[in-house]
């Protein structure tokens, strides 16, 4: 799976093919759970929804009907996909259509000449589309039909999916659209998640929720923002930009993972090492060196939930202290994640309650995130499918950072505010960080034999 932004959707010209999802708004059922967290801070926002997409190459021409089969029978499995929101006297709720009350209307199109006309017609359709997730659900699907091979886009509202959905919406899809038939084994619905973080309760004096405060406030009550320079001055944004960058390829991360299995930790950590000495050497006069952030970490805690589409994510604080060489690092880094981990099952709710006052210098959060797509659902299909995880391109104000683990390595994609500061910030982040991991990939010197006593 590749991770890309939108300016980078750039299917071979052909014709491009729209679909709606069309609902009866009075036909949803009203949720008594509330929408989880991600998807109400998502839906209190201000500026343009953001939107993800699967894309992927199939062969021949498409064949209509068996897409539009496929895609409803999907909507049907994924209770998310069939979701919309309502505000009610009882707060923000979920409202989810009945299966045989959704229909897929075709939207006028036609012919396009060139790539970036392909893509802009395309990604204008999907934000349309995501836009307005109130009445129907934001779910968008297109496709660009060439008699070699084709391209096909499903592009949904970020508070409907997350990118382990992706994996899943393209696996479930492509089995689909080939003629199999629907997967007999029922998924959880999200709703159920959204049921068990409403009722998750942690006490004041539980020690998971005293590291959460300790750390928001020892960043001035807000969460840590990226440490290097963006050319955005507190306050302003400016639009994204989202670039990929391979780190690695297959054999040097592979041994790099070799290494963190020595060190008793995984690549995560080897990962978050290497950001944290290339984030240090730009700060080179600061004192101490360490990288502190927020990581997403998934919740789907039922072994079913693997094949579940829904925004299955938290998020937890990690410090990395930064030592004299990326094997200490990593180490440390491999620590810090472990401690970490139980920090995830706190509600974000309930940090913000007992923190008071939660500042937001930033907009945007600084985190770092890691994949590995080897594990999800399809994987085996993703370099045949050339499939690509899509991201809306909206506005930034600090850095994001995603690494993906493929078959073909390790590649990162950044998220940055459009300036020559941050572009060159990101130059350099990624040097160093190539360095970092071609280091950690090497045998490990072994200290010199001592001399013989005399």
């Amino acid at each position: 799976m590749r991770l890309i932004g939108a300016d980078d959707l750039l299917p071979r010209p052909g014709t491009v093919l729209l679909w709606s999802v069309q609902a009866d708004p009075e036909t949803a059922r009203v949720q008594d759970a509330p929408p989880s967290f991600n998807q109400r801070t998502h839906l209190a926002g201000t500026g343009p929804l953001t939107w993800l997409a699967v894309a992927a190459e199939v062969p021949g021409p498409i064949r209509r009907a068996d897409l539009a089969r496929a895609v409803l029978t999907l909507l049907a499995r994924h209770e998310s996909l069939r979701t919309s929101f309502r505000r009610t006297p009882q707060g923000l709720r979920r409202a989810v259509h009945p299966a045989e009350a959704l229909t897929l209307r075709p939207r006028s199109a036609g012919p396009v000449a060139s790539p970036p006309r392909a893509r802009d017609v395309v990604t204008a359709f999907v934000s349309e589309q995501c836009a307005e997730p109130w009445s129907t659900p934001a779910v968008a699907v297109a496709a660009v039909d060439r008699a070699d091979r084709s391209t096909v886009v499903i592009g949904i509202d970020h508070a409907l999916g997350d990118a382990w959905s992706l994996t899943v919406l393209l696996d479930d899809l492509v089995r689909l659209y080939r003629g199999a038939p629907a997967d007999p084994v029922a998924v959880p619905s999200f709703g159920r998640h959204c049921v068990r973080e409403a009722a998750t309760v942690v006490e004041p004096d539980d020690p998971r929720l005293g590291e959460w405060l300790r750390f928001l406030r020892a960043h001035g009550n807000a969460p840590p923002s990226f440490p290097g320079p963006t050319g955005v001055p507190a306050g302003e944004v400016r639009r994204a930009v989202l670039r990929t960058d391979t780190l690695v390829g297959a054999d040097d991360a592979g041994a790099a993972e070799a290494s963190c299995r020595e060190l008793g930790t995984g690549p995560f950590a080897g990962a978050l090492a290497a950001l944290a000495h290339a984030v240090a050497d730009e700060r080179s006069g600061d004192r101490p060196r360490s990288l502190s952030l927020l990581f997403p970490l998934h919740t789907r805690t039922l072994p079913s939930e693997s094949r579940a589409v829904g925004w299955y994510v938290t998020n937890a604080p990690v410090t990395v202290a930064v030592s004299a060489d990326i094997r200490s690092t990593t180490r440390g880094a491999g620590l810090a994640l472990r401690a970490a981990l139980p920090l995830g099952e706190v509600p974000i709710d309930t940090v913000i309650s007992a923190l008071g006052e939660l500042r937001r210098p930033r907009h945007d959060v600084f985190m770092a995130s890691f994949v590995d797509y080897r594990r999800l659902p399809g994987h085996a299909t993703h370099g045949p499918l050339d499939a690509r995880h899509v991201s809306a391109v909206t506005d930034a104000d600090d850095v994001q950072i995603w690494f993906a683990r493929t078959d073909a390595g390790l590649a990162v994609r950044t998220r940055v505010p459009d300036t020559a500061v941050a572009r060159a910030t990101v130059d350099r982040l990624i040097d160093r960080m190539r360095a970092q991991l071609s280091a950690l990939a090497r045998p490990a010197l072994l200290p010199a034999d001592p001399a013989p006593v005399q």
